[in-house]
């Protein structure tokens, strides 16, 4: 195995790796932006590499500075040592471009929850410097209410609301006490957090009534966009949580945060669509903004997949065909154990290049395909799954489209868990993306976890994510007359 040396914000990160192995690969979590799609045609992945490297290629040879390189068209042969820039907690080739100075919610240290239906991230700040000090994803526990969001408010109506919001109020905790432990502060050190999530979670976690947003009309009732007693989450005391405003029953805080990652309020048309289990997409085009929800599923997420995983050590993240093999990269230094959201994308894309896979989803080598030199399969089930999903999201896109009536965005940004290691070329070929041009696409990671950061970094952000949130339009797409024929149709890959 080989060593990579990754400097950045006086910290040093070790990955190990087997070459040539591009140096983006090796940067996954480092927010490093490849809006070009990794063509070298941006130039926004630059980073200073020194060691065993491959010869600069064309695309680079433009690029000046002494061993400045492209990670994008850069192979690490052997060792090398890669430095970043110092950055803030998020990244600035995504993030929203308001924060000329930093205004913290707090003087000490903040946390930052992103509360999904499938999985939950959480994240230590500190305030002073906005520097990023620990962060952990972990499995939402109330999936053993329901993956869905449905089956976990209807578990709620019928006498299990104190559990559900209990079950995850203990898992925070325990999260957030492992971040103060992991860095050696303890809960007094703590004197601000930001709470971002989509309607149903949030509801479920404060026990509000969920009735409102369960059944037609579907009015969100409670809007949060305050400051709210968490003591489930590890503070000096009196320190309250300050979670934002949820736009409608479908559409949640965390798409308005999410918004503020992105570029999707900037002039031009846009395309924001987070790729969670329950998927949201806003569209906005001459400052009017519209936004739906779409009924994913947990595929994206590595949940309900016979080896589905999330994106921890273990997880398949990534697959490539190479001489007609399938090459799979594997989350950390470990053994596949099993499959998250971006490798499931990958390994798709490579079984309809092979032509294991029809156009219309049907496995050809049996019910299973097991992925070479691992323990890891793929079932017609967890295909099907996937289709799903797949169609949800990308029906949401093109209805929202068509209401807008606009034929091509301007740039297209996917946003979720597993957006910062998505390829690109896989998404558009199994037809998650529509003509939408390569350079045209950007992967812009956890967005609404982002987002949420910033609102914590930066308090002058909370008076503009309210104003944010009564601008847009919740368009509901069942309501639309190609809903059904456009459904089936994106079921194809």
């Amino acid at each position: 195995m080989n060593k990579a040396i990754i400097l950045q914000n006086g910290q040093q990160h070790i990955r190990y790796f087997e070459a040539p192995c591009l140096l983006s690969e090796l940067l996954p979590d480092f927010s490093v932006a490849h809006p070009c799609g990794g063509k070298g045609t941006c130039r926004k992945c630059r980073v200073e590499a020194v060691g065993d490297l491959s010869e600069p290629t064309a695309a680079e040879s433009a690029v000046l500075g002494s061993n400045v390189r492209l990670c994008c068209q850069t192979l690490a042969l052997g060792d090398v040592t890669i430095t970043l820039s110092d950055t803030k907690a998020w990244n600035k080739s995504t993030a929203s471009n308001h924060l000329a100075a930093v205004h913290p919610l707090g003087k000490k240290f903040g946390f930052v929850v992103d509360l999904g239906t499938t999985t939950v991230s959480a994240a230590l700040y500190d305030q002073t410097t906005a520097k990023l000090c620990a962060q952990t994803v972990f499995p939402n526990p109330q999936s053993a209410f329901g993956a869905d969001v449905l089956s976990r408010l209807h578990a709620a109506m019928h006498g299990k609301a104190s559990l559900l919001s209990q079950s995850v109020q203990n898992a925070l905790h325990a999260a957030c006490s492992e971040l103060l432990q992991n860095t050696g502060l303890s809960s007094d050190d703590v004197d601000a957090a930001v709470l971002t999530g989509n309607t149903a979670m949030l509801y479920l976690l404060f026990e509000q009534d969920p009735a409102c947003i369960s059944v037609s009309p579907f009015r969100c009732e409670t809007r949060f966009g305050d400051f709210y007693d968490a003591d489930f989450l590890p503070l000096c005391a009196g320190t309250k949580v300050f979670v934002p405003h949820c736009i409608s029953a479908f559409l949640g805080a965390d798409i308005l945060t999410a918004s503020l990652a992105s570029h999707v309020w900037d002039e031009g048309v846009h395309l924001l669509a987070d790729l969670g289990t329950n998927g949201e997409i806003l569209l906005q085009k001459d400052g009017d903004v519209l936004g739906c929800s779409c009924a994913a599923g947990p595929a994206f997420e590595g949940a309900g997949l016979e080896c589905g995983m999330p994106a921890v050590d273990g997880a398949i993240e990534s697959v490539k065909l190479f001489g007609g093999k399938l090459l799979p990269k594997i989350h950390g230094n470990a053994n596949a154990t099993g499959i998250c959201g971006s490798g499931l994308i990958d390994l798709i894309a490579c079984l309809r290049k092979k032509r294991i896979l029809t156009p219309d989803g049907l496995l050809t080598c049996g019910d299973r395909y097991i992925i070479e030199g691992t323990d890891v399969y793929l079932t017609q089930a967890d295909i099907r799954a996937f289709q799903l999903s797949k169609s949800a999201i990308r029906t949401g896109m093109d209805l929202l489209l068509r209401e807008a009536d606009v034929q091509q965005p301007d740039h297209v940004e996917l946003a979720g868990t597993f957006g910062t290691h998505l390829s690109l070329r896989s998404a558009k070929a199994v037809g998650l993306l529509g003509d939408f041009p390569e350079n045209a696409v950007s992967a812009i990671g956890n967005a609404a976890a982002t987002g949420a950061a910033m609102l914590l970094l930066d308090n002058r952000l909370i008076r503009d994510c309210a104003e944010k949130s009564t601008k847009i339009r919740t368009v509901q797409l069942t309501e639309h007359r190609d809903f059904n024929d456009l459904l089936l149709q994106n079921l194809m890959l």
